[in-house]
């Protein structure tokens, strides 16, 4: 979906949607305090919207949902697939509804690999960011400098808000971790040209530790994709799509 519905683009204000975002979270506790009717046979979830941009790709919205044990990524139209993160296996399945086929990445050892850079974070307080849900808004700037000398590069840079829905990040901070396990596992198939300081830092070593500082609302990483928090709410949906489907071929990458 493209971004322009919203009249937004990556270049706007975004203190615009960090105002939004405020609403958005004195809708969600209101919602909260719904009392559910014993005709409703859903289960409740949390429910995050993205707007997604990566570098020649429309804007597009991808909804996040979450139980207790799952996680479940999907375009709001759930027209080509989805992906389910199981943290109990810790393992994401990568489902196409294409050629009916699961991708599985399973958690595998984070390998110890030697680095030729040095990771600089900076964490602080964005003075001027409007509060979200009564909580000051974060930069957290990571950065790589070639351990031969030469000039530092930034690979990421995130805003995100310390005690914003915690044991949302902490989930999204263990998929990271597969998938930055899944990224060292298969390092040596990548071509040299290609495992720069950035993606190095940002794909392969990235475990998400900075969901430990908070949720983040906007993020921009080098590689061009960006995402923009637009909403967050608790929602009723079918407990059918935290299910895989039984008949699709299964493989892994390794």
């Amino acid at each position: 979906m493209r971004a322009s519905r919203y009249g937004l683009t990556w270049q706007s204000s975004w203190r615009f949607a960090l105002a939004v975002l405020c609403l958005t979270a004195l809708a969600a506790i209101c919602h909260a305090l719904e009392v559910p009717t014993a005709a409703d046979a859903k289960i409740s979830v949390t429910r995050l919207v993205y707007l997604e941009s990566e570098d020649g790709i429309d804007a597009f919205e991808n909804q996040y949902l979450f139980t207790d044990h799952y996680l479940r990524i999907s375009d709001p139209d759930d027209a080509s697939g989805y992906i389910l993160f199981d943290a109990n296996e810790n393992t994401i399945y990568s489902v196409s509804y294409f050629d009916k086929s699961i991708l599985v990445i399973p958690m595998y050892p984070l390998k110890e690999i030697s680095k030729d850079y040095r990771a600089d974070i900076r964490f602080e307080k964005l003075q001027d960011a409007p509060l979200i849900n009564g909580r000051p808004v974060y930069s957290y700037r990571v950065s790589a400098f070639p351990l031969g000398g030469g000039e530092a590069l930034v690979c990421a840079d995130i805003q995100l808000v310390p005690d914003l829905l915690p044991a949302i990040a902490d989930m999204l901070r263990r998929y990271m971790q597969v998938l930055s396990s899944q990224q060292r596992m298969n390092l040596e198939k990548t071509p040299p040209e290609l495992r720069t300081l950035c993606f190095l830092q940002d794909q392969v070593f990235n475990t998400g530790e900075y969901y430990r500082k908070g949720l983040p609302v906007r993020e921009w990483h080098y590689s061009g994709k960006q995402r923009l928090l637009l909403d967050f709410s608790e929602v009723k949906v079918d407990s059918s799509l935290f299910t895989l489907p039984s008949d699709y071929r299964r493989f892994s990458i390794q």
